[in-house]
């Protein structure tokens, strides 16, 4: 049940981590691109204009961390629900005495259970959370692995030859006037 209910739970819970890093990133972006031009902001006097843009980016990125920590609201409280019906079930079963045990070693039970299933809660809650954590990396991946590879900034085969230029024109007409 436990991994049931965090599977069911992780399968969104990815995406919206992944929405919410976007939305994050792009304050970010629109932060730093506001205080890098400033004066220019100030210098036309489009102060409100720039607050609001940032307070509609702000609003979005808070829309998904909101749903991030609703999932995980979610889950906890799933998990909970889960660790109370599991210590209510064998607590009937030994008050009901379908297990053949005294009171002492009831209690002794019931205590395991709980501990053993608040450290399935807590395992379950901190893997699910690490693997979030995870679309951090697979950003850092792809922006380091996958992006397209630009064009180098000296490209030999077109450069032009020592002596240019030797007409007094420029290197588009002498290209096409030797090719």
């Amino acid at each position: 049940m436990f991994t049931l209910i965090t599977g069911y739970f992780q399968a969104t819970a990815r995406e919206v981590k992944r929405l919410e890093a976007v939305q994050r990133s792009s304050v970010y972006s629109q932060f730093g691109e506001s205080l890098s031009g400033l004066t220019t902001i100030k210098a036309y006097k489009s102060e409100k204009r720039f607050l609001r843009n940032i307070d509609k980016t702000i609003d979005k990125m808070n829309e998904a961390h909101y749903l991030v920590n609703a999932g995980q609201r979610y889950l906890s409280i799933n998990l909970t629900v889960l660790v109370a019906s599991l210590s209510l079930l064998v607590g009937l079963l030994c008050c009901f005495r379908v297990f053949n045990i005294d009171a002492a070693s009831t209690g002794l039970l019931l205590s395991y259970v709980m501990e053993i299933s608040d450290s399935f809660v807590l395992l379950f809650r901190i893997s699910t959370q690490v693997e979030n954590q995870m679309n951090s990396v697979e950003r850092l991946k792809y922006y380091a692995v996958n992006l397209p590879q630009e064009a180098p900034v000296h490209i030999t085969s077109a450069t032009p030859p020592p002596s240019w230029p030797e007409y007094g024109e420029d290197w588009y007409l002498w290209k096409n006037r030797c090719w």
